[in-house]
């Protein structure tokens, strides 16, 4: 229809990992914290939102972000240590793919 959008701010369509946070995510289910979480990734969303499109999905179930971002400016490996061990460790392997034509 010619329209043009225009959005300001980062383009977050190339995220590879979104973490969700909080009590609510914290404390639901896996199933429902995934649901609520890839509700606003992919490249469909409306609004013409720049948002990631396939990130992988976890949830900050033990609040070590909060203890990363403290430690970051003046301890950047240990920092990055818990994220690996609590976070980016617990991401959920990616299901087996069938090789095509099976089911």
């Amino acid at each position: 229809d010619g329209r043009v959008v225009e959005r300001d701010g980062k383009d977050l369509r190339e995220v590879a990992l979104l973490v969700g946070s909080g009590g609510v995510l914290r404390h639901t289910s896996p199933a429902a914290a995934l649901a609520v979480l890839t509700g606003v990734t992919g490249a469909d969303l409306p609004g013409g939102w720049l948002l990631p499109e396939a990130p992988q999905v976890v949830v900050d179930r033990t609040y070590v972000l909060a203890a990363a971002g403290l430690l970051g400016r003046r301890h950047p490996q240990t920092a990055h240590a818990l994220l690996r061990r609590y976070v980016a460790d617990r991401r959920p392997a990616p299901a087996p793919t069938s090789p095509e034509g099976t089911a």
